[in-house]
């Protein structure tokens, strides 16, 4: 859900409407509207306030942020080149200009950037994990990594519990508890690097969501797997998934599938969801439950599949769905996974499909992690889990639709479904 910024919106309008002159009420106003993705509505209000203050770093900073939300790229990026010596000064105003850059694509421009602020203010996080990304889409992946352990935690992390000291990678007869700070995608991402751990350490124990469980324990057999809530008795040593790379000591990601089935579990998956003879059959997931605006965005309506059906394609719906969707599902000809079907269920219909059509969500990663081609469609901002160009470096098989901007993005399954 896009968070709601009416009441905001509302006082920023009177307060327009009482004095048209207002600029700092015209910037709220924008903002409020960038907030809640309506970028358009917002453009003009950036605009305005930018050419009567071209020097207010916010305006610079969120209207640059703005110009690569609705595909205007090249705009984008000459404005943050001009604005940029504004916001060296500081190192709050210097993670936003470096996040800009990483989202227009100045993957150079932002580790340059980045390197030269952290010689002013080298305990600036936010700045190092910056600058850890940019490497990630640069192929420099041992600096990256290291940089990338000042990353903010992670939705699901927890401090280190009491009796337990961190893990460096070595070779242990400790106890080892990998924590999986992420939210599901990354989650299923980096479930590749259990296999690893598996060699260093045979006592381990992984603290993940629920509906990971059954998929923690498919990537390492022998592991326990127990929930945020549960409490860790004794002691031992302690690490975090996304710290994995670092400690493991790997370089570019090899991106061979990591998860298998046998073809008997794939053949029984897919009887549950009685096809017939329908050759060939795709996979689809067109929304996500997360709350920020961005990711919100990303979701689409379940009518947003209808030129899917349109085409031909042999669908099923690879996500949990209420009542009405399940309606809708169903009037389209869609076909449905068995109720109470896990993460593991999906991962295994997964092995046995044509391919996956999905938004940037969990369905998108299960489809890299077991092989299955994938069609994603993306929005405007770059992402290092789907970089640009032709080869995905954490999956085999993938086709990236990016939109030029969230406007266009709503019209991504039509283009889709042409191209098919």
């Amino acid at each position: 859900m896009i968070p709601d910024f009416s009441e905001e919106e509302a006082s920023f309008r009177a307060a327009l409407a009482a004095d048209p002159g207002n600029d700092e009420a015209r910037l709220n106003l924008g903002n409020a509207l960038f907030y809640q993705g309506r970028f358009t509505e917002a453009e003009p209000l950036f605009d305005a306030v930018a050419r009567r203050h071209p020097d207010h770093p916010m305006v610079l900073l969120n209207y640059t942020g703005l110009l690569g939300m609705i595909g205007r790229r090249n705009e984008g990026l000459t404005l943050a080149r001009k604005s940029a010596r504004h916001f060296a000064q500081r190192a709050d105003l210097a993670l936003t200009h470096a996040s800009n850059l990483l989202t227009l694509g100045a993957f150079e421009e932002a580790e340059a950037f980045c390197t030269r602020v952290l010689a002013r203010f080298p305990a600036a996080r936010g700045l190092l994990h910056d600058r850890g990304t940019a490497r990630l889409y640069l192929g420099k992946w041992v600096a990256a990594w290291r940089d990338l352990e000042n990353r903010p935690d992670g939705p699901h992390a927890r401090p280190m519990p009491e009796g337990f000291s961190s893990w460096t990678g070595q070779r242990t007869t400790q106890p080892l508890v990998i924590e999986m700070e992420q939210g599901l995608g990354d989650g299923v991402l980096f479930l590749r690097y259990l296999a690893d751990v598996a060699g260093r350490a045979d006592d381990v124990t992984v603290i993940a969501r629920p509906a990971l469980h059954r998929l923690v324990r498919k990537a390492l057999p022998s592991a326990r797997t127990i929930t945020f809530d549960d409490a860790l008795v004794g002691g031992g040593l302690y690490a975090r998934s996304g710290s994995l790379p670092h400690l493991l000591g790997q370089a570019k990601p090899v991106s061979a599938p990591y998860l298998t089935f046998t073809a008997e579990d794939v053949a029984e998956g897919l009887g549950s969801l009685k096809l017939g003879a329908a050759n060939p059959v795709f996979g689809v997931a067109w929304s996500t439950r997360s709350s920020t605006t961005t990711s919100a965005l990303r979701s689409l309506p379940i009518s947003s599949l209808r030129p899917l059906v349109a085409a031909g394609i042999t669908l099923v719906a690879l996500q949990l769905t209420d009542p009405a969707e399940a309606a809708e599902l169903e009037e389209m000809g869609i076909h449905r996974l068995p109720p109470g079907s896990d993460l593991l269920d999906v991962a295994t219909v997964t092995a046995g499909l044509t391919g996956v059509i999905s938004i940037d969500t969990v369905h998108a990663h299960i489809a890299g992690a077991v092989g299955t081609p994938l069609i994603l469609s993306h929005g405007p901002q770059l992402d290092w889990r789907w970089p640009p160009g032709r080869e995905n470096t954490w999956y085999q098989a993938v086709t990236i639709f990016r939109a030029a901007g969230w406007p266009q993005y709503a019209k991504q399954f039509q283009t889709i479904a042409d191209r098919l």
